[in-house]
C-alpha cells in the first residue's frame, strides 16, 4: 500500500458534491498513514469554500474536513449535460433552473413522484410488459439482506421493518428495500452505494440485464 501510495501528486475523486467533511478526514488520513506522513492535512489556510464549523456539534472529523475544503484552490464547473438524452426532459431541468417553467413543464412534473408504492408499481408494470414483449421468463429472487457483508441479524431485521414505519400501510408502501427481486433479462436496473448513509447520500449506476446464473448450491 505505500509504495502504490508513494508517486501520486493528486486524487481525482467523482461525485465530489455527494463528500461529507468526515469522509475526507478518513480519507486524508488513511492515505497519510499509506505515505508514512506525518500530517495528513497541510498547514495552508484559504477561504473556507464550505459550510462553517460547528463548535459545539462537529466531530473532529468533520472540522478536519473542513480544513481540507478549505485548501481548494480551483473550482471547474461543468456546464455540458451528458447524461440526459431527452431533450424535453432537459429542457425542463434547464427552466427550472431560472424559475421560467411553463404549464406544460408543470404538467410533465405530475409524472413525478415520491411515493415509494407508486415507483414500485409503474417498476412493476415496465416488467410484466417487457416479459410480454420479449416472450422473457419472470423470475423471482429472494432479497438477501447484509450489513458489511455479513447475514443481517433478527435484531437489525426488527430495526429495517419498524423504521419509518407508517400506520395502515404494509411494507410495499414504506421506503424500505423490497423482500423480493423480480428479474427479466434485458430490464434496465440501477445499483447503488450507499456513500453516507446518516445524509441519504448514494451514487448508482444505471445498466441492463443481460444474463442470470444460477449457483449450484442454491435450491
Amino acid at each position: 500500500l505505500a509504495k502504490i501510495w508513494a508517486l501520486p501528486q493528486y486524487l481525482i475523486i467523482d461525485e465530489i458534491s455527494m463528500c461529507s467533511k468526515s469522509f475526507f478526514a478518513k480519507l486524508s488520513r488513511t492515505i497519510a498513514i499509506a505515505r508514512l506522513a506525518n500530517d495528513s492535512i497541510a498547514s495552508k489556510t484559504t477561504s473556507a469554500l464550505y459550510c462553517p464549523v460547528q463548535i459545539t456539534s462537529d466531530s473532529e472529523d468533520e472540522k478536519a474536513g473542513r480544513r481540507i475544503y478549505e485548501q481548494f484552490r480551483t473550482v471547474i464547473v461543468l456546464k455540458e449535460q451528458c447524461r440526459v438524452q431527452d431533450q424535453q426532459w432537459l429542457s425542463l431541468l434547464h427552466r427550472t433552473r431560472y424559475g421560467v417553467c411553463t404549464a406544460g413543464d408543470l404538467d410533465m412534473l405530475l409524472l413525478i413522484t415520491s411515493r415509494h408504492v407508486v415507483r414500485n408499481n409503474w417498476n412493476n408494470a415496465a416488467i410484466s410488459r417487457l416479459c410480454h414483449s420479449k416472450k422473457q421468463t419472470l423470475l423471482i429472487s429472494r432479497a438477501f439482506d447484509t450489513v458489511r457483508k455479513r447475514p443481517v441479524t433478527s435484531a437489525e431485521r426488527y430495526r429495517i421493518l419498524t423504521r419509518n414505519k407508517t400506520k395502515g400501510k404494509g411494507r410495499n408502501e414504506q421506503s424500505g428495500l423490497p423482500q423480493d427481486v423480480p428479474l427479466v433479462i434485458g430490464m434496465e436496473v440501477m445499483v447503488t452505494l450507499n456513500v453516507q448513509t446518516d445524509l441519504d447520500v448514494a451514487n448508482g449506476a444505471r445498466g441492463r440485464l443481460v444474463g442470470i446464473g444460477l449457483r449450484e448450491d442454491e435450491p
